[in-house]
Parts: C-alpha cells; sequence; structure tokens
C-alpha cells in the first residue's frame, strides 16, 4: 500500500503542466463550468491530457490577446488556429488538422442577402487580426466593393452587434455561427469563404512534444468511428433528436382498442409527418425558386457589369472552359460570348500561346490569389497588337473550394509607350543636366526623404544612388562653415510669410575637393501654411567663382607681385584708421622704397628688376603677420599696414621699429637670380596712427616724407615721422643692439649682496646682475631688465646669472664655508618648457648643490598657469632647491596657493619697509605677513632694510634676516668671496 501511494506521489509531481489559452467560440472552444477547456477542441484536449497525464491549466483570454501571448510564451497550447502561411513563420502546428472548418457572412434573419454586391456600403463585423478580416478586406477590395470592416474580440461581440443593428452583418466560422445564430435572430447568408483547416498551435521552437501527441492521438481517433474523435463532434454538432413516439406492440393484456388506438395514433403520426415533411418541400421549392431568381439577378448584373468595364474581362473554370466574358474581350477573339462559351483558348490562339494562357490560370489558382504579367495580344476583329496587364484572380465557389479564375486584361500599350519617351526624355535630361553641371532634387519636409538626380549626387560629392538622398547626407556635404547659412536661409524659405525664394551660393566638399554651387528651389504648403516639399536646382558655379575671384583679384592686386594694389591698401588703411580711434590703439604706416632699384633696371634689363621686386615681396610677407598688409605702389616702392599694436604710443613704435629693422635687415641680404646676386637695400619711413584730424592720404604722405628723410640720412635706413619718437625709439634700438652685443660678448657682470640674521652675521647673498657699457659705464639692472623681457634676452640673462652662481656655491663649499645664494628667475624664463631640464644641466655642468641654491619667483607668476607652475616647483624641490617668494605683497597670488607650494621664504619688498615704524599701513602689513608666515612655517627675510629703527622694529616683530644698504651694498662677486673668506669662518660639512 505505501508502495502504491508513492507511485501515486511519483506520479502527479511528474504530471505536465500545460497552459491552454480558451477564449470564448462555441461550440469549438469555450470555457466549462469548472473553468476548464471545453467545445469541440476543449473535450478533444481534455480526453488527450487525460491518456497523456497532462495536467491542464486554463488560460482566459480574448482571441487577439490569446495570440499575443502564444508568441510570447506565455500559454503552451492555443487550441482552434487556422494555419496560414504568415502564422506559421510565428508559431508551430501539428501536422493532422483537427477539424475542417469555413466561414460565412450572418445577416439578421429578416434581411435578404443574394450577392456579394447586396454588401455594398454595409458594415460587417469581424473578429480582429482573423483571418477572416484580411481576407474580407481583400475579396470586397478586389472587386470594387465599399464595406465598413468594424473589428470585434470575439464572435460573440459580433453576433451582438449584428442582433442590435450596429453592424448589417457578423463573419465567423461555420461551426460557431450554426451553434449560435438563432439566439440572436441571425441566419447564414449565401457568402460563405475560406475553408480552412484548424489546429492546436505551440509558440515558435517549443512544445514539439505536446504538438506530436496531439498528431498521434488524432491520427488514431480519425481512422476508428466510435473513437473519442467522433463521439465529440457528435456532442457538439448533432441536431436535436426527433420525437419517437413509443410502439405498444407486446401487451399481453391490450385488447382490440388498444391496437386500434396504436393504429390510430401511428396513422396520426404519419399524417403529421407527411403534412411537415410537404410543407419542408413547398418551403425548399419556394427558396429554390427564389434562389434561381437571385442567381439570374446576380448574373445580370455581373453581366452587366462585366460589359461596362472598358478592359477585356473574362471567366474561366477549373479546366479553362470559358464561362463568360464582355464585349471587349469578343473583340480579341472575333467572337460573339455564346460562341466563346464552352470553349478554352486552344479553341482561338495557336497552342503555344494557349498554353502561356493556361500555365497564368494555374499559378493564379495555385497561389490562391491574384497574379499579374504583361503580355501582347493581337485582336482578331481589327488586327491591334498591343501590350496588356492581365491581373488573374482565383474564384471561390460557396463552399470556399476553387471554381476558376477571373481575368481582367488592361492595354498599357500607350501608357509605355509614354513612359519610354518619358525615360528617353529623363536621359536626355540627365545628359544635358551633366553637360551643364546642374542638379535637381525635391525633399519631403514631413519625413526628411528626398529625391536626388545623379547629377545632384555628383555636385554633392557622391556616386549616384551610393547614399540615401536624405536631408542629413546633404548636410554632411556642405562644408562645415557654411552649414549655418544653408540651414538659416531654409528655415526662411519655409516660413509661409516670405516672397522671396529659397536661393544661396555655398561650397560643398567632396571626392573631388571643394566647390561653389548655387542652389535655387521653392516651397510647397498646405492648407494651413505648414510647408510639405521643397523641390529646386543645383549648378556647380565653381568656375564662375574662380573667374570672379580672378577678375576681383586683378582689380585689387598687383599683377607682378600678387601683392594688395593702392586701392585695396587704401581701403584697409581706412579700416584700420577707423578701428583704432574706436578702440582707442595704435597702428603705423610703413613707406619702403629700394635703394638704387633703376641702376639694376639700366644694367641688368627689366626681366631681371622683375625677378628682384618678386624676392622683395615675398621676404616682405614672411615678416608680417597674417592680419598685417603690404602692397605694391607700383615701381620699386612698398606700403605696410600694420593695426593695432598697442594701447600705447610708445609700445607701438617699439613693435613698428622692430618690424621695420626685420624687414630693413632682410632687404640688405643679396638676392640671388641665376646663380647672381643683386643688391636692393631699402630706405624705410614709418607713422604711427591715429592722430588729431588726419586721415589716410595724410598717413600715406608722413610715411612717404620720412621714408625720404631715411634716403637723406644715406640710404638702408629706416626713420619715424615723428621726430620726437624717432629721437626716443633710436636711443631704445641702440640700447637693445647694445644689449645683444654685451650678452652675446660677456660684458655682464655678477654682483652679490649679502644677507643677514639679526645678529648680523652673514648667512647667504641673493645674486644681481650689471651691464658694464662702455659708453655708459656701470648700468643698474632697472635701466635694462625691462627691455631684457620685452626682447626675450632674458633668457639667456638668466641662464648666464644661474651658471655664474653655481660656478661661485662651488668655489664657497671648496672653502668650507655653508651659505645659501638666491638667484631671481623672471616669469618668462620660468614658463619656458625646458626650465627644469636647463636648471638639471646647469647644476651637473658646474656640479653646485642644489641644498645651497634658493630660485627667487614673483607673486604674479602664480596667477598665470598656476598648475603647471606648481608641477615645476615640485621637480625642482625635489633636488633640494628652495623657493621664496620675492616681493611679497606686492602682487596678486591667492593665499591658498602658499600652502599647496614647496615654498621656503618670503622676501617683503623694500617699498613696505622703507617707511617703518612711521606709516601706520606698512606697519600693518608687515606684521601681518610676519603672522601668516609663523603659522605657516615660513621663513621671512626684510628687503631694503637701511636704518637702525626699521632693524629695531623688524626685529621686535619676529623677523629674523635681513638684506638692505645697513648692511652690506651690493659687489662684483670676487670682491663679495674674498671678503667672505676673510671675515665668515670655514664649517666642517
Amino acid at each position: 500500500m505505501l508502495a502504491g501511494l508513492l507511485f501515486a506521489v511519483v506520479a502527479v509531481a511528474d504530471a505536465r503542466e500545460v497552459r491552454v489559452g480558451v477564449y470564448e467560440n462555441p461550440p469549438k472552444i469555450m470555457a466549462g463550468p469548472d473553468g476548464q477547456p471545453s467545445g469541440i477542441f476543449g473535450d478533444l484536449l481534455t480526453e488527450i491530457a487525460r491518456q497523456e497525464d497532462w495536467k491542464l491549466h486554463p488560460v482566459p483570454c480574448k482571441w487577439e490577446a490569446c495570440l499575443a501571448a502564444l508568441k510570447a510564451g506565455q500559454i503552451d497550447l492555443l487550441p482552434d488556429v487556422a494555419r496560414t502561411e504568415a502564422r506559421e513563420k510565428q508559431f508551430d502546428f501539428h501536422a493532422e488538422p483537427a477539424l475542417q472548418s469555413w466561414s460565412a457572412l450572418y445577416v439578421p434573419s429578416t434581411d435578404r442577402v443574394n450577392s456579394m454586391l447586396d454588401f455594398r456600403g454595409r458594415r460587417i463585423a469581424v473578429l480582429k487580426g482573423s483571418v477572416q478580416e484580411s481576407y474580407l478586406r481583400q475579396l470586397f477590395t478586389g472587386f470594387g466593393i465599399d464595406v465598413t470592416l468594424v473589428p470585434v474580440t470575439s464572435f460573440e461581440e459580433g453576433f451582438a452587434l449584428a442582433e442590435q443593428g450596429r453592424a448589417d452583418a457578423a463573419a465567423a466560422n461555420y461551426n460557431y455561427g450554426e451553434f449560435n445564430a438563432r439566439r440572436y435572430d441571425l441566419m447564414a447568408s449565401s457568402i460563405m469563404f475560406l475553408p480552412s483547416r484548424l489546429f492546436f498551435a505551440a509558440p515558435r521552437g517549443t512544445n514539439a512534444d505536446l504538438l506530436a501527441a496531439i498528431d498521434r492521438h488524432l491520427a488514431a481517433w480519425q481512422a476508428s468511428e466510435g473513437s473519442p474523435y467522433y463521439k465529440v463532434l457528435a456532442r457538439w454538432m448533432a441536431q436535436p433528436p426527433p420525437v419517437v413516439w413509443p410502439v405498444w406492440w407486446r401487451w399481453a393484456t391490450g385488447g382490440v382498442l388498444a391496437a386500434i388506438l396504436i393504429v390510430v395514433l401511428i396513422n396520426r403520426m404519419l399524417r403529421s409527418q407527411v403534412r411537415a415533411q410537404t410543407a419542408r418541400l413547398e418551403a425548399d421549392l419556394v427558396q429554390l425558386r427564389q434562389a434561381d431568381e437571385a442567381l439570374s439577378r446576380q448574373h445580370g448584373i455581373f453581366q452587366s457589369l462585366i460589359r461596362t468595364i472598358p478592359d477585356l474581362v473574362w471567366l474561366k473554370d477549373q479546366d479553362g472552359v470559358y464561362l463568360a466574358c464582355n464585349d471587349r474581350f469578343e473583340k480579341l477573339y472575333g467572337a460573339v460570348e455564346k460562341d466563346i462559351v464552352g470553349k478554352t483558348d486552344y479553341d482561338f490562339v495557336d497552342r503555344a500561346l494557349a498554353d502561356f494562357f493556361r500555365a497564368h490560370d494555374r499559378a493564379a489558382m495555385s497561389a490562391g490569389k491574384p497574379s499579374v504579367n504583361e503580355e501582347w495580344l493581337s485582336f482578331a476583329s481589327d488586327g491591334y497588337h498591343g501590350l496588356f496587364e492581365t491581373t488573374k484572380m482565383p474564384m471561390l465557389d460557396a463552399s470556399g473550394h476553387i471554381m476558376g479564375v477571373l481575368g481582367i486584361a488592361h492595354d498599357i500599350t500607350r501608357r509605355k509607350q509614354v513612359e519610354e519617351a518619358l525615360r528617353e526624355s529623363e536621359e536626355l535630361l540627365k545628359e544635358a543636366q551633366a553637360l551643364a553641371h546642374l542638379g535637381n532634387w525635391s525633399l519631403d519636409l514631413t519625413n526628411g526623404t528626398a529625391v536626388w538626380s545623379d547629377e545632384e549626387y555628383r555636385l554633392l560629392g557622391y556616386a549616384p544612388g551610393s547614399v540615401l538622398p536624405t536631408s542629413e547626407n546633404f548636410l554632411k556635404a556642405v562644408h562645415p562653415e557654411d552649414i549655418a547659412a544653408v540651414t538659416a536661409e531654409m528655415r526662411r524659405a519655409m516660413n509661409s510669410r516670405e516672397t522671396r525664394p529659397y536661393h544661396i551660393v555655398h561650397r560643398v566638399v567632396g571626392a573631388a575637393g571643394e566647390r561653389f554651387v548655387e542652389q535655387l528651389g521653392k516651397v510647397s504648403f498646405d492648407t494651413q501654411g505648414q510647408p510639405v516639399r521643397m523641390f529646386g536646382t543645383t549648378a556647380d558655379i565653381t568656375e564662375r567663382k574662380r573667374i570672379e575671384s580672378q577678375i576681383e583679384h586683378l582689380a585689387y592686386h598687383d599683377q607682378l607681385t600678387t601683392l594688395p594694389n593702392r586701392a585695396l591698401f587704401l581701403d584697409r588703411l581706412g579700416q584700420a584708421l577707423a578701428a583704432c580711434r574706436r578702440q582707442k590703439r595704435f597702428g603705423a604706416v610703413m613707406f619702403v622704397d629700394l635703394d638704387q632699384f633703376k641702376r639694376i633696371n639700366d644694367v641688368h634689363g627689366h626681366t631681371i628688376g622683375d625677378s628682384v621686386l618678386k624676392d622683395v615681396a615675398k621676404r616682405l610677407r614672411h615678416y608680417l603677420r597674417q592680419d598685417d598688409t603690404v602692397a605694391r605702389f607700383g615701381g620699386d616702392e612698398f606700403v605696410i599696414l600694420l593695426p593695432e599694436l598697442s594701447s600705447e604710443q610708445e609700445p607701438a613704435a617699439t613693435l613698428a621699429l622692430s618690424v621695420a629693422e626685420k624687414i630693413r635687415a632682410a632687404l640688405e641680404q643679396p638676392i640671388r637670380i641665376d646663380g647672381q646676386d643683386y643688391l636692393a637695400t631699402a630706405s624705410i619711413g614709418v607713422s604711427l596712427f591715429p592722430k588729431q584730424g588726419e586721415n589716410v592720404d595724410d598717413l600715406i604722405r608722413e610715411a612717404d616724407i620720412a621714408m625720404y628723410r631715411a634716403k637723406d640720412s644715406g640710404r638702408n635706413a629706416l626713420m619715424f615721422f615723428e621726430h620726437t619718437m624717432q629721437e626716443h625709439i633710436a636711443e631704445r634700438y641702440a640700447m637693445e643692439r647694445d644689449l645683444r652685443d654685451a650678452v652675446k660678448n660677456g660684458a655682464l657682470a655678477l654682483f652679490l649682496q649679502s644677507q643677514v640674521n639679526a645678529g648680523g652675521d652673514v648667512v647667504g647673498a641673493e645674486a644681481l646682475v650689471r651691464w658694464q657699457h662702455p659708453a655708459r659705464g656701470l648700468v643698474a639692472p632697472a635701466a635694462f631688465i625691462s627691455l631684457a623681457e620685452e626682447t626675450g634676452l632674458i633668457v639667456t640673462i638668466g641662464e648666464w646669472v644661474l651658471r655664474e652662481t653655481c660656478r661661485l656655491l662651488v668655489r664657497l663649499n671648496e672653502s668650507g664655508r655653508s651659505l645659501r645664494l638666491a638667484v631671481n628667475v623672471s616669469p618668462r624664463q620660468f614658463r619656458q618648457a625646458n626650465f627644469v631640464a636647463r636648471v638639471r644641466e646647469i647644476l651637473s655642468e658646474t656640479g653646485a648643490d642644489p641644498l645651497y641654491l634658493t630660485l627667487e619667483i614673483t607673486e604674479n607668476l602664480l596667477v598665470e598657469q598656476a598648475s603647471e607652475v606648481v608641477s615645476r616647483m615640485l621637480e625642482l624641490s625635489d633636488l633640494g632647491i628652495r623657493f621664496a617668494i620675492d616681493d611679497f605683497g606686492t602682487g596678486y597670488s591667492s593665499l591658498a596657493y602658499l600652502k599647496r607650494l614647496p615654498l621656503n621664504e618670503l622676501k617683503i619688498d623694500k617699498s613696505f619697509v622703507q617707511d617703518i615704524p612711521y606709516d601706520l599701513n606698512d606697519v600693518a602689513l608687515v606684521e601681518t605677513i610676519l603672522a601668516m608666515a609663523r603659522h605657516l612655517r615660513f621663513e621671512v627675510l626684510a628687503e631694503g632694510v637701511e636704518t637702525q629703527s626699521q632693524l629695531e622694529f623688524l626685529t621686535a616683530k619676529g623677523c629674523r634676516l635681513f638684506q638692505g644698504y645697513y648692511f652690506h651694498r651690493p659687489q662684483p662677486a670676487g670682491d663679495w668671496l674674498a671678503e667672505v673668506n676673510r671675515t665668515f669662518p670655514q664649517t666642517g660639512r
């Protein structure tokens, strides 16, 4: 007993659970009182489940929802599914159909429908997503009958709509209709269609075992009349049983009266049955008569319909025998309808053509859907030979079986001729557009799609057909700098209030390079004023643009040197003069005249002279900025415009002088032509602008006057028109030239100023530079450091000071004296990309110990490129080099950076020291610096200490390091070292 119980438990545990979709379609499928599947399919599946040990789990759903759940794999089986080509791509089916069925249109019992034409303008309720819906739509559309399909979610809803008058008919399968029509006072019309084989369906690629089991049982049951299959069909599809009167033939105690009674009863029953049968026969006869009349009317309508059609129309049966045709078809075979009906194509045309017609008939019937082909036909009536588009549609009888084929042939000879002429015209147009470099296009503004001609593709830089013609691909071809202008013009043209058409010239970039195109277009608007379409042409105007540019260039440029000519230069000078006045800035005009150029022309000829002028123009362009302009005024005269040099006059004059000197030096070099050198120096006149009340002509005249002064001074020279500026610039230029010579020839001297502690002991020194000028004597840094910064010489000078200081450190260390030396680093030097590398090289070259080297930087250096400055300081700090902020308190650095930087020392600027302790502001500032340094653990050195009172105040406030005339003045490095050796004791290291 225990074993049996365990077996039962295992059997229950192993039962296969099958999710079944159940929707209301009686008698084929519905939910029973217990919720389990019922109806024909439900009972069949229940019996199969019982034998296969499946546990059915019903999933109630509407028809369309059932299909969606099946596709999503949310149910395992769906009963009562017609097998179609489309559904075979989505679902799996078993092989043996579970039920054969067809569909019909059900109408109210009071309605009389004799043909499809009676449904014109009617509403038909049809199951949404069903094969009936797609078939009816195709059927009525094919016959040109206008009906309204009302989608419903169940047959029950469709029958209810027909009963309520909200639909004129309802489509349903025959099983459902016969089972339920009477409840809704509906009856089947004469329109039957779509014979169907019905199956169980499973999700694609799953539950193959379920389908195989269903196939196995159906095959076995359908082969045996007493099987569950036929019992289920009898249960749901049989008509109500007739009334059977009991026969009393064996009564032991019955008498004659009983026998007579029996005979009378039987006689009455027979009479009743005869009367009922007679009434049915009479009713059937009336229905047959009515059907015959309806068929006659339908045939008459069909004949009238096909005779009004101007195309050839005919009807054949499955064997190709003609059943009907129209007047136009009679002319094809040269015979009337009665002589054509009953015959085949073989009776009228040769066998090859008849075989061709027959093959297409069979193809249409085999496919079960209309087929279209083109064929040449010759008319027997008048010999006309033309091309016809033939449509052949399979025709179905009331049972849904194919009974023949309906053919319609439309003459397309003229259309083909027009199409061919149009194609030839299009080809000619394409060739003409290609020759003219003219493309055409059309843009659908509702979805962004477009149509381009082949030449349009080429103009946009694409091979014809290589990309989709969309607005996106059009904009990809437009030059990036022109996209904004093109889109703006499109938006303007798409404004319904605009009257000017779309017109723009822009560049395109493709495989052939950059080209100019001109686009003309027009926009179409709908009734609401919304843009719907844009079409136009595109023309290649690259050559036109090149010619226009060349003409413009010739109008405004010198033909020999290609430099701007007088007209273009005067225009640019006028613009620059106005801009400088508006922005309060200074510019300059230079007049350049070659010295003794006439001699080159006279001696060597104009060809050589022209070559010299071209080379001069090339050199002038080389030394100018992009915004500068150099023009040839004629002969050997050139004029240069330097706009917006500076906001102050003196720096502007300095820059102008620098450019002029570079040009003078460049033209001083010989010009080599064909292996021979020619010399063409220049005299240059410079005039600054703007000046009060002067115009463009005044500026040219002033520069010309200055140029003649340069010639008068001996040629190969330059002069300013402004005398005071000339003197100042000349002096400054001379100093710059001397400074360059000094750096080059070693005329710089290293000085040091000692730094002491509170006791007056020397703890280090600051390295300083002096310039030993041959005429001016010893020049202090204040007179030349700013000039060195402007000219870039500060980098070379800074490296020289650093190298000399490192050498001095080596000498100090060799003598056993541990003193720190500080070197100022200019911002320009520190920002050099190779600054850290150069410091490493100098330390390595001299052998100096970086622990005794201090680099002094300014606060302003920390403001610009702060992260890069911090990075370089950290690299140098890792070597042991100390950092000090020079002139602390005079710059603009953020105190927050002090915590991030590898700083060791702050130097209080002498401008704050010189007025303490009497200036309260300076006192407060110095006290603040000392307090802050104390908290951040920085050393503080006060510069410019010159009095006892200054020293006492600083000492009282905690300052421990000092530098100034009160202790030591700057002295040459040799003298300083000698004094240190005398007074400063050696220390062991």
